[in-house]
């Protein structure tokens, strides 16, 4: 179970707006004669929600009331662009080559945004996945003037904010980097949005990691779930290496039926759903995961981790994933209070052909005749002192803004002014006494 102060916040926080379809534009229109040659030519499609980009290999997901910029020059960078029908909230794609790492690609990013709007300012960073590769999400607002979005929900002020939320795909010497922005006004609304729409960025046409054979298909059994190939010590946490669409595949399986599986998959699971993009399943396998687990260490009398057993594997999965999937899900409440629903229907007690590899675990020390009391246990513990008293906490969204700024502030997210030291004391009481009540 994690403590609420080691909840680590993955700053997916921002949405953005309209001046960025000036810069887009200016870049775009800025392409010299030969640059419009090369272009690739533009084989692109929305349907029933999912854009694709052909000549890219690239798709993201969006809701119904987005459609394509039929105006957009491309080019060798430019890519894409898409919009609501209102023109109030904007996407752009553009991809480079750059030879040194994602750190020194973010300072080249921001030395041109920089150069492209006014009044740049940083919001947050972070460092992500999206489509299995690394990536940074860089949240930023600027002035937006004379901008016709802008005008229409702030026409007398002809410096309105954007806000921006950028990722920035590596992939070899590749960089990919989706933009979404909006007015500032739009940014509450817009944000759940926003981060569905950048977690969707996916590479398609390419070759995929070893597929999963056989299909894996609902209800999941044991000897699927022994099929899955899984990376082996990967920094980020380890996860079930399949094609994307397998992937899925995988991660709904295991959200409609994990009765067969240990807690090791559970984690496997989780962390393969954070990856793409799943972000209210993964939080749902992963506290499956911590509560099963609870469960086996007093069923099988499990001591402490000795370096080599699964107690050690299950802390590094734990800590992998933990801190930076806690915070995400607790920036979006209405998702939090989802993964808790699920959780009050879902049975802890695995099935007796779970899937245990016996020399792992060993033999049991719980009787099987407390095995339901024990598991009804560890689950109420669980829910009464962190799903339920979160979930009402953050049901109040002046709550979840101090929760999220004071996980900001303590990981350097904001700056450290004495403004921002005297609100984090305020918000940092606001936190202590809703939850610790």
């Amino acid at each position: 179970m994690h403590r609420m102060a080691s909840i680590l916040f993955l700053c997916l926080a921002a949405s953005l707006t309209a001046a960025g379809q000036e810069a887009l534009s200016k870049s775009a229109v800025g392409q010299s004669a030969q640059a419009q040659k090369d272009a690739p030519a533009v084989d692109e499609s929305l349907s029933a929600g999912q854009y694709i980009n052909r000549p890219a290999k690239l798709s993201l997901t969006l809701p119904a009331d987005w459609v394509i910029d039929t105006n957009l020059r491309h080019s060798p960078t430019m890519l894409a662009r898409l919009s609501t029908r209102d023109k109030l909230s904007w996407i752009g794609v553009t991809r480079e080559q750059d030879s040194g790492p994602l750190e020194s690609y973010k300072e080249v990013f921001e030395l041109k945004v920089r150069r492209d709007l006014t009044n740049y300012e940083k919001l947050s960073e972070s460092f992500v996945t999206i489509d299995g590769k690394a990536a940074l999400l860089i949240s930023f607002r600027a002035t937006a003037p004379n901008n016709i979005a802008l005008r229409a929900t702030a026409p007398n002020n002809s410096n309105s904010h954007v806000v921006y939320l950028a990722a920035l795909v590596a992939s070899g010497n590749t960089y990919t980097t989706v933009r979404v922005w909006c007015a500032e006004p739009r940014f509450h609304d817009m944000r759940p949005i926003f981060e569905d729409i950048l977690a969707s960025y996916h590479s398609i046409g390419q070759p995929s990691a070893t597929t999963v054979s056989p299909p894996i298909t609902s209800p999941l059994t044991a000897k699927q779930i022994q099929s899955l190939q899984s990376s082996t010590n990967d920094p980020g946490g380890d996860y079930f290496i399949a094609s994307h669409e397998d992937q899925k595949n995988i991660v709904s399986a295991f959200v409609e039926d994990n009765s067969k599986s240990d807690p090791t998959y559970l984690y496997l699971a989780a962390n393969t759903a954070y990856r793409i993009g799943e972000l209210k399943e993964a939080a749902f396998l992963f506290y499956a995961a911590q509560i099963r687990k609870a469960f086996d260490y007093k069923r099988y009398g499990l001591g402490n981790a000795n370096g080599s057993d699964v107690q050690t594997y299950w802390g590094f999965l734990n800590q992998a994933l933990g801190e930076s999937l806690n915070t995400a899900i607790t920036r979006s409440p209405r998702e939090f209070s989802e993964v808790v629903d699920m959780l009050g229907k879902w049975q802890v007690v695995p099935a007796d052909d779970a899937l245990y590899v016996k020399t792992m675990y060993g033999a049991y020390v719980l009787p099987k005749s407390q095995w339901q009391a024990t598991a009804d246990s560890i689950k109420k513990d669980f829910m009464n002192n962190y799903g339920y008293k979160l979930k009402q906490f953050l049901s109040n969204p002046e709550n979840a803004e101090a929760l999220a700024f004071v996980h900001d502030y303590n990981f350097n997210q904001i700056p450290h002014t004495p403004e921002n030291e005297r609100k984090f004391q305020k918000y940092r009481d606001t936190v202590n006494k809703g939850l610790n009540q």
